[in-house]
């Protein structure tokens, strides 16, 4: 195959391609049907994201299965992508949150900065008002 930037260009596959290279991978298909897996796939397009979750899962080690995934089916990858997308969705707030309070406090420290960056002496009762101060988005 070609090569893009140093990296071999993969060939793109379909959701059907998809299944039939995880089943010669070992990953199983009892909880969920091929045929509802193909439907996700389709639906959710995210191949890519569900493969990086088997580093997870164990190998077997010797046999006609030496390499395959030893008890991994689809429909666990799956759930780790959905459990992903929760974290995500309740990470997501808090971290734009974090960023918001952090320059917040970052521009009230360069209000009490001179030029020089040396920190003014804070007058008295500037830390209650500060406190009290309401705090806008930027």
């Amino acid at each position: 195959m070609g090569e893009i930037g140093g990296a071999e260009k993969k060939p793109w596959l379909t959701p059907a391609q998809q299944i039939v290279q995880l089943k010669s991978q070992g990953v199983r298909f009892v909880l969920m049907t091929e045929g509802d897996a193909e439907e996700y796939l389709k639906a959710n397009n995210n191949y890519f994201r569900l493969r990086s979750y088997r580093v997870n899962f164990e190998k077997v080690k010797a046999g006609s299965r030496e390499g395959e995934y030893e008890n991994l089916d689809f429909k666990m990858l799956v759930d780790l992508s959905i459990v992903d997308m929760l974290l995500r969705s309740e990470m997501l707030p808090m971290t734009l949150d974090t960023e918001h309070f952090s320059k917040v406090l970052l521009l009230k420290e360069m209000r009490r900065s001179d030029e020089g960056g040396t920190p003014r002496p804070s007058e008295p009762g500037c830390e209650e008002a500060d406190k009290n101060e309401p705090v806008s988005k930027m």
